[in-house]
């Protein structure tokens, strides 16, 4: 007996999860169509993947970065898509160097992906951008 009330127990919660998750309300709509794509992006945002999220390197060495499309509905922001962006750098560019998220890769200026490396090149500040259907996020990265 108490092992079909556990069970009865367990199915309700998946299928809760599960409810909560086909209507976004977990905060995450990944997939296509116009109500989860590039189409409703309104902004990116650039966050460090291989640590804290503090956007820092220190010279000579890799720091792994990832762009979050979002897009707003009703007040909240959802991620919109797991497609990439295409990186730029603008200010103190020498500062960093752009590869793959592969770490060893140059970076080619107009491939689109998710994770960049940014390689810490001389001390100083950088601008980093993320584009996203027409929509860029942008983080500054020191570099010590």
């Amino acid at each position: 007996m108490q092992v079909m009330r556990r069970t009865v127990v367990a199915l309700g919660a998946a299928a809760a999860i599960l409810a909560l998750v086909g209507c976004g309300g977990l905060g995450v709509n990944i997939g296509s169509g116009t109500s989860r794509s590039s189409a409703v992006v309104n902004k990116v945002g650039i966050q460090v993947q291989s640590g804290i999220n503090i956007p820092q390197v220190t010279r000579n060495n890799f720091l792994l970065m990832i762009a979050i499309a979002y897009y707003s509905y009703g007040g909240q922001q959802y991620v919109s898509s797991t497609q990439g962006a295409t990186w730029t750098t603008v200010h103190g560019s020498g500062a960093i160097g752009l590869f793959n998220g592969d770490c060893i890769t140059p970076y080619v200026a107009g491939t689109v992906l998710q994770n960049i490396c940014v390689f810490g090149a001389l001390p100083g500040t950088a601008t980093l951008n993320a584009t996203v259907a027409g929509n860029t996020g942008t983080v500054t990265v020191t570099v010590l």
